[in-house]
């Protein structure tokens, strides 16, 4: 009886650690900019495109990462971490930086 009860534990506890959030938070540095950012920004037409490109491309690939059930926690929290940091380099590459220090200010990047 005594080591069922220590099975039981053991998997309980084991559940819990898969369950526990990781360090880095799923959505780290993907808050999508509103179009109302884009309006009070007075963006050309060519950088809403370029960025919502991004957006749609960084998109893709966090899901794919996100759903990519073989792949460790810790791997998935370093290629969010990586991405989110490729996808605010575009990101800064297509903004002007006081629409891009705006943009980090308001989404706590």
């Amino acid at each position: 009886m005594r080591a069922i009860n220590l099975l039981v534990a053991v998997l309980f506890a084991v559940a819990a650690a898969a369950q526990q959030p990781s360090a880095v938070p799923v959505n780290a540095g993907w808050n999508s900019m509103p179009d109302s950012l884009f309006l009070e920004w007075k963006l050309e037409d060519d950088q809403v495109k370029r960025l919502r490109m991004i957006e749609e491309d960084y998109d893709t690939e966090r899901n794919r990462v996100v759903s990519d059930t073989a792949l460790p926690a810790s791997g998935r929290d370093a290629a969010l971490t990586r991405l989110a940091e490729e996808r605010r380099n575009e990101v800064k590459g297509v903004l002007q930086p006081k629409h891009y220090a705006d943009w980090i200010e308001r989404t706590g990047h």
